[in-house]
């Protein structure tokens, strides 16, 4: 099954390619309205002070105000290229051009960085002329300090105005509140280097720039009047010009950096491509990412193409629509993409029982076959094969180690305060265990007065050692056949990584196992009708059971895995998510881990185990 822009579908290729919407889609989404407004701001202000400054410099002969007057104009000339650049560059893709015309976008850049690098060397040779000829133009430029001072300040005005709108455009896409204009322009310097659109970076940084070219122009102006002698006041002048030379050079340097990508066709970043993968692997139908392709054209956007994997049985209609939700979440994710295109493809070589034998399940518990806590220890029992021991091992962190050098009554008073029955020994590293203490050992030792002649090292007995992606149904088995009770478990560097034991595996089947040492923690509380504080540890399917609620447990068995996967990276105390219709904030961490989560729900959450118990 396959559908492209330009042929029919064919219901014998399991593949279906989807040619997405191009950039001028993404033009519709409020950030980049915002965007392309600063830029026609920018023009207008730039076209004006443009003008009144070389005006100025016609009168004064300052070199400052020549650099600035080309400043203005180059912002100008570029500002016009940007927006030639984006309206040409934003048609649609069609059979001669099948990823768009985005291409245009760095040919217009490209213009705008030869035009500003002409004025950088105009604005260089002015001040150096300066420097070198003195006082030539000198008096002209004292005489007519006053309309040097209006015009620049009348500058200053109109660019506060551009660099405003250019600091909105910012927050507006790094998705921040704030509470005025000036808040915005303060933020907008700790936001700015998130910001994913070039064309918004580029007008900000240009914005400021030219802000900072005409207070640089009006100090050095203000210090040739006021603060030093007529025989040395064109210093000041000459040097603000070369400053300024020297900043439209920096945005030479910017544009071309952004653009150079579409010479090379160089990737995107890898972390880009990581959050790509992380999107698709958290949308519903979606097995596995085959392969990802991406071209970073710099200001014509980012080109996406990716092979995704479905279920055989899926329909085209729905393959599509599975489709459209990926492209949709990596727009939103994604700020600069030009164009997408996702091939749809059919898991022929393997089908997913998994959810086949969910659903049978299901099926069972809705008819009354299966009471709920038979149907979950099913669930549990199908998943014990795809579990491996790093997902369920004690990290090292929480594990009671002893020193082999250590004492007999060191060693009671560890057991007494853990509570275990087992302690892993060590010499001189965690990394170096050498075995693992049972109490019954030590009580013998006890009994017989002979803790003094008594080495730790003594009563170790022998500890396997497994690696951390070992499944778990293996580890069962290998502790069957060892009668061990409990393993080290090392990472692929040979460090310990932690301990698994034998109640450890059982509990993936039949669910927590408490002894009296235990400190049960409380897994849900529920703070109102639409709030609850959960243990990361609370599995979905107790919680769907319990609270009427469908959140997927395909990829998940637990509320805090899930969480960690929507937030698609390491997460932080206060980081909030949002699926099917409830919000999820991580309310406290240990370390890497999510201990606690709170969730709200809207509508309220129905407790069907407080109806059951009415």
């Amino acid at each position: 099954m396959s559908s492209d822009s330009y042929g029919n579908i064919d219901s014998d290729s399991h593949q279906v390619y989807i040619s997405t919407k191009n950039y001028s889609e993404l033009s519709k989404q409020p950030e980049s309205i915002v965007s392309e407004l600063a830029v026609w701001r920018a023009l207008i202000a730039n076209l004006g002070i443009a003008g009144i400054k070389l005006i100025c410099w016609f009168f004064s002969r300052s070199s400052a105000m020549l650099s600035e007057a080309i400043h203005s104009a180059a912002d100008s000339f570029n500002s016009l290229c940007l927006l030639v650049g984006l309206k040409r560059g934003s048609r649609p893709a069609d059979k001669f051009h099948p990823f768009g015309y985005g291409l245009e976008a760095n040919v217009w850049a490209l213009f705008a960085c030869l035009l500003m690098l002409i004025g950088t060397i105009v604005s260089l040779y002015s001040g150096g002329m300066r420097l070198i000829y003195g006082n030539e133009h000198i008096h002209e430029l004292l005489k007519n300090y006053h309309l040097i001072a209006i015009t620049l300040f009348v500058s200053i005005a109109f660019e506060i105005w551009a660099v405003t709108s250019a600091s909105i455009a910012v927050v507006e896409e790094a998705e921040i509140e704030v509470k005025s204009k000036f808040d915005a322009f303060l933020k907008s310097f700790k936001h700015i280097h998130h910001i994913k659109s070039p064309t918004t970076k580029f007008v900000w940084y240009e914005d400021i720039a030219a802000l900072t070219g005409v207070i640089v122009a009006l100090i050095a102006i203000t210090i040739s009047k006021f603060f030093v002698n007529e025989s040395i006041a064109y210093i000041p002048d000459a040097v603000a010009s070369i400053i300024i030379g020297f900043m439209l050079f920096g945005l030479v340097i910017y544009l071309l950096r952004y653009n150079m990508n579409s010479l090379t066709g160089a990737a995107a970043k890898p972390q880009i491509e990581e959050l790509i993968r992380t999107i698709a692997s958290n949308v519903n139908g979606i097995s596995q990412v085959h392969d990802l392709k991406t071209m970073d054209m710099g200001s014509s956007g980012l080109i996406v193409n990716m092979e995704i994997e479905v279920d055989p049985e899926t329909q085209v209609k729905d393959a599509d629509d599975i489709a459209d939700k990926l492209e949709e979440k990596i727009k939103e994710k994604v700020k600069n993409i030009a164009h997408i295109t996702i091939e749809v493809q059919a898991d022929d070589t393997e089908e997913n029982w998994g959810e086949k034998f969910e659903s049978l399940i299901d099926e069972g518990k809705d008819t009354g076959v299966l009471k709920p806590q038979e149907a979950k220890m099913l669930s549990k029992f199908f998943d014990f094969t795809n579990t491996v021991v790093w997902e369920i091992m004690v990290p090292r962190t929480n594990i009671d180690f002893i020193d082999a050098e250590a004492s007999v009554d060191e060693l009671m008073d560890k057991i007494i305060i853990s509570g275990h029955t087992r302690i892993p020994v060590y010499r001189e590293s965690v990394d170096n265990i050498i075995g693992v203490i049972n109490a019954k050992d030590v009580l013998a030792v006890l009994k017989n007065n002979d803790k003094d002649n008594v080495k730790l090292e003594d009563l170790a007995r022998e500890l396997i050692i497994v690696p951390e992606n070992k499944s778990i149904s293996d580890m069962l088995n290998e502790f069957t056949r060892s009668k061990a009770q409990i393993a080290a478990v090392v990472d692929e560097h040979g460090g310990v990584a932690g301990i698994v034991t034998v109640e450890d595996v059982l509990e993936e089947i039949v669910g927590e196992i408490w002894d009296e040492y235990d400190i049960p923690d409380t897994e849900i509380i529920k703070v109102d009708e639409n709030t609850l504080i959960v243990s990361s540890k609370t599995e979905i399917y107790d919680l769907n059971e319990r609270f009427n609620l469908d959140l997927p447990t395909e990829d998940f068995q637990t509320i805090g895995g899930y969480v960690f996967g929507l937030v698609g990276r390491e997460p932080e105390v206060g980081d909030e998510v949002e699926a099917n219709g409830i919000k999820m904030k991580v309310e406290s961490m240990d370390g890497h881990k999510i201990v606690r989560v709170i969730l709200y729900k809207e509508d309220g959450f129905t407790d069907v185990q407080e109806i059951e118990e009415d």
